[in-house]
């Protein structure tokens, strides 16, 4: 939305990155649950910082700098021995259940 509208506001940003990336439950979540949307979070998140996008908190673009590196390590160590060309993610079914646990354990992390 920044990028077409100019209308999100940096403290947004820093909110969404010390919510589901800084948050270290939160990042324990997503490293169990689904590592590449964690990744792909951070990602998202480091280019809306480097595009002029976002002035972000100098604490919170340090420390998602540090958990994106982080994430990185973590699906290149599950990844394992991978020959020929790869480009992460994966297409994972996930049931209903699963989702509805899900809701409960980031309530549960939320308060």
């Amino acid at each position: 939305w920044e990028a077409t509208t100019q209308e999100v506001d940096d403290w947004i940003f820093d909110d969404i990155a010390r919510t589901f990336v800084l948050d270290r439950e939160m990042r324990q979540f997503f490293e169990k649950n689904n590592a590449y949307a964690l990744e792909e979070i951070g990602r998202r998140l480091l280019e809306a910082y480097e595009r002029g996008l976002w002035d972000a908190d100098p604490d919170v673009i340090e420390g998602l700098k540090n958990a994106y590196l982080e994430m990185e390590g973590v699906i290149e160590e599950r990844m394992g021995d991978v020959t020929g060309d790869f480009q992460g993610g994966s297409i994972d079914v996930v049931t209903a259940a699963e989702v509805g646990e899900w809701k409960e354990k980031i309530e549960d992390i939320l308060g």
